[in-house]
Order: C-alpha cells, then sequence, then structure tokens
C-alpha cells in the first residue's frame, strides 16, 4: 500500500457512506477552502499527518475530520455530535474489518470533538488514526538506473 492507494481508500469510504456528502484528502491548509467552497454537510476531510518507514512495515498517520452544521439556535448539536462520532466508529470498523483491505491500525484511534470548527456552527470530530502497511525492504526494490553498481547482486 502506497500513500496513493490510502487515499483512494479514505474517497471510497466517503463516496460510499450514507451519511457523508463530501470528502477529501488534502493538506489541513487546504481544509477551508474545501469547507466553503460548497455548502454541503456532512463532510469528511482526511489530512495526512507522517509516515513512519520501519523495517517491513510503513506506518501512515492520518487526522480524519468528520464536521456538519449546526442550526442557529443548536437544536440539532446532540444529533450532529451522534451522528459524526458514528460515522468515526464506521470507518475504524471498516478498515479493521474489511478482508479485502487487509490493514492494520496500528494505534486505539481518540474522537476528540470540535466546536465552531471552520466556519461558525460547524461541529463534529477529528480522530487521529495510524495505519500499518507492509512493504518490500531490499535494493531489488528500488528503481535503479541500469549499469549502477549497488551491493545486492542476487536480482
Amino acid at each position: 500500500y502506497s500513500h496513493s492507494t490510502l487515499v483512494d481508500i479514505f474517497k471510497t469510504f466517503g463516496e460510499n457512506h450514507l451519511i457523508i456528502k463530501r470528502q477529501e484528502v488534502s493538506f489541513f491548509e487546504q481544509i477551508d477552502n474545501f469547507s466553503t467552497e460548497a455548502n454541503i454537510f456532512p463532510l469528511m476531510y482526511v489530512e495526512p499527518s507522517s509516515i513512519e518507514f520501519e523495517q517491513n512495515i510503513d506506518n501512515h498517520s492520518f487526522r480524519v475530520y468528520i464536521l456538519d452544521l449546526l442550526l442557529k439556535d443548536r437544536s440539532n448539536e446532540k444529533e450532529i455530535m451522534n451522528q459524526t462520532q458514528m460515522v468515526i466508529r464506521d470507518l475504524i470498523n471498516w478498515i479493521r474489518l474489511d478482508n479485502e483491505l487487509n490493514l492494520n491500525i496500528s494505534n486505539t484511534p481518540l474522537a476528540i470533538p470540535v466546536n465552531n470548527f471552520l466556519v461558525d456552527f460547524t461541529v463534529g470530530w477529528y480522530v487521529d488514526i495510524d495505519i500499518e502497511t507492509s512493504t518490500i525492504n531490499n535494493d531489488c526494490s528500488i528503481p535503479f538506473k541500469d549499469g549502477f553498481n549497488y551491493t545486492q547482486k542476487d536480482c
């Protein structure tokens, strides 16, 4: 799995979940533009955070925001907080349980509530998710130019 593959997995989830109306995977600095370009909520915004390169595993970290709009009197606050929390649970379960994905979440995700996030009357949750992916770790997997002399001779 590469970064691109994981982005596609998040987008697939967002495109197919009945609650999510829009989704994007990009840098945090772009979230304001995304949230205001169309007034369509609830939305899922995924921010890549880091990649930790271990011996045979890459550990990709993402921050996932699930947000929705409050009514002016905030009468739907409890409903939105519940619904956006359930979407986060759905995402975590899907990544963990879908046999075709074959991915492992290596941390214990902790959802943090957000209030008046991005624009006034936007609330929901964010969660940090670390996803382990296996990787090929040898000289033969590096795309060297023909004729480059490197230590691994058995490719």
